[in-house]
């Protein structure tokens, strides 16, 4: 198979980890500062030009705590990470999380179009998914929008009690689509569509949207699917930015 030069492979990586003196490791890590830099994360220039930001200790300490706060991430928990790690959103949920909080990480390695993604959130059965809208907006019209034109559910859908009955089957259908087990959405880097996000809040599907940037590392603003309101991208998170 491919090997880049220069890297290990994961049990090359476990044997020389077994060899390491661990009163220097403790050391080193007490020897770290909160406002020491520990991450160079590029950006694409929310502020400004392309860049390169330099994330401190405390920058990605306050994200990975805020997971563990809301039980993003925990031990045995899963996610298929999709989006780019060079970019902080990524790097902290998809990563950095659940590494620390014993999760498994499952990198897709491919462009996430639509099949590929399908096929690999059945096998991984996340129970947590970050994404961009995009992923959610092209589900929307692809399989619910097609269903929901149908001249019977079209009818069915304007009969009261009915329709309920109808939403919770396809949430059902929605959530098995990505595994089954997921228990939150958390979408992020851009608006995501009205129609789409009104419809998935209607049918009651785990979404929330939050609001973040690279400087932050990335959260700013941030509220639980069940206290999400709709047009909004949650609270800001005063406990954790200064």
């Amino acid at each position: 198979g491919f090997r880049q030069k220069g890297c290990l492979e994961w049990n090359e990586a476990l044997e020389r980890a077994s060899q390491v003196n661990k009163e220097q490791v403790y050391a080193l890590a007490a020897a770290v500062k909160p406002d020491d830099v520990c991450n160079m994360q590029y950006t694409s220039g929310t502020t400004g030009l392309s860049k390169g930001v330099m994330l401190t200790v405390n920058n990605v300490t306050a994200n990975v705590a805020f997971a563990i706060e809301y039980k993003f991430h925990y031990r045995g928990s899963r996610v298929l990470g999709i989006l780019p790690l060079a970019h902080a959103f990524g790097c902290a949920f998809d990563l950095l999380a659940p590494l620390a909080t014993g999760g498994h990480v499952t990198l897709l390695g491919r462009i996430p179009a639509a099949k590929i993604l399908m096929q690999a959130m059945a096998e991984v059965k996340p129970t947590i998914v970050c994404c961009v809208p995009m992923i959610l907006e092209k589900i929307y019209r692809k399989q619910v929008v097609p269903m929901l034109e149908k001249k019977p559910m079209s009818i069915a859908m304007r009969i009261p009690l009915l329709n309920t009955a109808l939403y919770s089957v396809i949430r059902k259908k929605l959530l098995d689509a990505f595994g089954g087990n997921v228990d939150i959405f958390i979408v992020g880097g851009a608006p995501i569509n009205e129609e789409t996000e009104a419809f998935l809040l209607k049918i009651n599907f785990p979404l929330t949207i939050g609001y973040g940037m690279t400087e932050c590392g990335p959260l700013v603003s941030f509220a639980a699917h069940t206290n999400f309101k709709p047009g909004s991208c949650g609270r800001y998170l005063k406990q954790h930015l200064e």
